[in-house]
């Protein structure tokens, strides 16, 4: 097996675009954001890549957008391997890495041998599903429409994303907020469903060849079930499909039945499991 470490974005897809996309909704996370930072339109700028061949052929890759945790995706047969390599490549370099994330059968075998190598603890913090959608089912309708966020919108806007961001994520991001609300409205892909004013939010973003992500769904408390997020998902995803993505795909806290429920409603499918786990104390980092 042969390590690499890419300076780039470009070098990186071009060793690893097509191992990717094998499975490019379930990749969305990994893709979108290399492909973002190559477009230049993501709002990460700082990011690190690896990649591992076996046979001149890729088989195994990883991204990291510091101080995040490891995107990982490759052939699970090779994880543990993988594991070993590219944690030599991490202390070559000086990283921290906080936790990792990737596909079940993929995580599973990588973080045993990461915690062989480091010596530390790790907990698992979720299960994610990751659902596509290719045809949308109308929801039961609801009063309002969906409309792109404008410059007025900014401080709602703010608040709101630090609300998903602690809700899913169990942290404001106060200054990511702040950067994530900047791109979206240069680049109008943040929505809100408003009847008359806003009571639900969604994104799309993190375009693929094929498909794009829905993200940041989020309605307050007061305006939950109402049918408010699934009219404003359903109508974001097609107005997608309508400008042609093949497909929308979209994460969910497998802990969350209200949410999947809801998803699976309007047409979105499980297509992959995803693993998040959290290193403890690492003695040899």
């Amino acid at each position: 097996m042969k390590a690499t470490i890419y300076p780039n974005a470009v070098s990186f897809l071009n060793d690893n675009l097509a191992l990717l996309e094998r499975e490019e909704a379930a990749n969305n996370l990994i893709l979108g954001i290399a492909l973002g930072i190559h477009q230049g339109i993501s709002v990460f700028k700082d990011a690190h890549f690896w990649g591992i061949s076996k046979g001149g052929r890729p088989v195994y890759c990883a991204v990291q957008t510091p101080p995040r945790n490891l995107l990982v995706y490759g052939n699970p047969e090779d994880a543990e391997a993988c594991a070993g390599l590219i944690h030599g490549l991490v202390v070559r370099q000086g990283m921290e890495v906080p936790g990792v994330i990737g596909p079940r059968a993929v995580i599973e075998p990588f973080v045993m041998a990461w915690q062989k190598k480091t010596g530390g603890s790790w907990q698992m913090k979720q299960a994610m599903g990751v659902f596509q959608l290719d045809k949308v089912i109308p929801p039961a309708g609801c009063g309002g429409r969906l409309r792109a966020v404008g410059p007025e919108d900014q401080a709602l806007a703010y608040e709101w994303i630090c609300a998903f961001q602690l809700e899913a994520l169990g942290e404001r991001g106060e200054e990511f907020a702040q950067q994530l609300v900047k791109r979206h409205l240069e680049r109008g892909d943040l929505f809100f469903w408003e009847d008359p004013g806003p009571v639900s939010m969604a994104a799309a973003t993190r375009p693929t060849r094929n498909g794009i992500t829905i993200n940041a769904v989020y309605t307050p408390p007061e305006h939950r079930g109402k049918g408010y997020a699934s009219n404003c998902v359903a109508q974001l995803s097609q107005n997608m499909l309508d400008k042609g993505h093949l497909f929308c795909a979209l994460f969910t806290n497998l802990n969350n039945p209200t949410s999947n429920k809801i998803y699976q409603a309007i047409g979105y499918r499980k297509v992959a499991e995803f693993l998040e786990v959290r290193f403890g104390e690492s003695p040899s980092l």
